[in-house]
């Protein structure tokens, strides 16, 4: 099903937002897909679940961040030098049919590196 996607960030350490998408997207079977708003060639796609999400971005770098809810779980990048693995831990994912947020964090040694929120606005 063909939806509009706005998906907003929101970046905790540097206290900065960023829209990074604002168009049209599809939803199916657990899937959402859309392209990032800088770039035809950046494509998301984010697989979720109760208290589950896989974030995939796909570019020249392919990142895969897992996140399971007050878990601790992995992030991978993929680059032509080689992999990179990061832990991740979601504080909070509230699910609703017009918008989802959820707050999370990458660490390296149990230090955020990375503290984000991103909302998904849903319309049509």
């Amino acid at each position: 099903m063909k939806i509009h996607i706005k998906l907003i960030q929101y970046d905790q350490l540097s206290h900065t937002s960023t829209v990074l998408a604002d168009d049209l997207g599809d939803i199916y079977q657990g899937k959402l897909t859309y392209r990032e708003n800088s770039s035809d060639h950046i494509t998301h796609e984010i697989l979720y679940g109760q208290g589950h999400f896989v974030l995939k971005r796909i570019s020249n770098l392919i990142s895969e961040t897992d996140l399971i809810l007050k878990e601790k779980s992995f992030a991978r990048v993929l680059s032509p030098y080689g992999v990179m693995m990061l832990e991740t831990y979601m504080d909070r994912c509230e699910l609703s049919e017009k918008r989802w947020e959820i707050e999370y964090h990458i660490l390296q040694e149990d230090v955020p590196v990375t503290h984000q929120i991103l909302i998904w606005e849903f319309g049509e």
